[in-house]
């Protein structure tokens, strides 16, 4: 067997509780990864809330920028608001 295949680490989904406070209205991929959230899961959440936040109206999200609000980051990931 291939040993390059063998000690190949494994990627784990993140079950560690988010202890950083957030206290930004709009949260980018970035802000995500340094709580400390893989770069392609943070940047799939970022797009989920942005489908979410112009279903609820806020076409000014249907676009291609990198950001998100918060509130539907929050509904995502799980935890309440912050600020």
């Amino acid at each position: 067997m291939n040993q390059k295949l063998i000690n190949k680490p494994i990627n784990k989904p993140i079950n560690k509780p988010i202890n950083k406070p957030i206290n930004k209205p709009i949260i980018t991929s970035e802000d995500l990864e340094q709580l400390g959230i893989p770069p392609t899961q943070a940047k799939r959440i970022v797009h989920d809330a942005k489908k979410r936040a112009v279903s609820a109206g806020f076409t000014f999200y249907n676009g291609k920028q990198n950001f998100a609000p918060f509130k539907f980051i929050c509904e995502i990931i799980g935890i309440g608001e912050v600020a």
